[in-house]
């Protein structure tokens, strides 16, 4: 990182663009650790940490992070940021149902898949799940190079 970078008094900057190609900062970083309900950015030596809990479909989209010059009037070294958010495909509970010589009619849960279902669920949870980390991952990479 450039002794530019580096200098402390610059304010780094996280923010998140919307459809009208506008990057709206999502937490200054004049101190440090920032924190909202899902986001936290935390200014360091090194560069800018960033962690998002609670990850929806709705956080997908395109990030920036770098440093804010002239006492924030302008936005420099930027690093772009493509979050991708994958959800499970949804499943539903099939019902059988059965009739017996009496004229009664029961409704209950199949049994047949139940266990392969289960599993496959899981399975796909746990994909999602990696893949949520691995792009967490990535977008701290991409800042702390950005800034280091």
């Amino acid at each position: 990182m450039s002794e530019y970078l580096r200098q402390n008094d610059r304010v780094k900057f996280f923010c998140n663009e919307n459809d009208f190609f506008i990057c709206e900062d999502i937490l200054p970083t004049n101190s440090s650790p920032k924190s909202n309900r899902r986001f936290t950015v935390t200014d360091t030596n090194r560069g800018l940490n960033i962690s998002i809990s609670d990850v929806s479909s709705e956080d997908a989209g395109v990030y920036w992070c770098g440093v804010k010059t002239h006492q924030g009037k302008y936005r420099s070294a930027f690093r772009q940021i493509q979050l991708q958010v994958l959800t499970p495909p949804t499943t539903s509970t099939q019902s059988i149902t059965t009739s017996v010589a009496s004229d009664q009619t029961t409704t209950g849960p199949a049994e047949t898949h139940a266990g392969s279902q289960l599993a496959a669920v899981t399975a796909t949870v746990v994909r999602v799940a990696a893949l949520v980390v691995v792009n967490i991952l990535i977008l701290f990479y991409t800042c702390k190079r950005l800034l280091t």
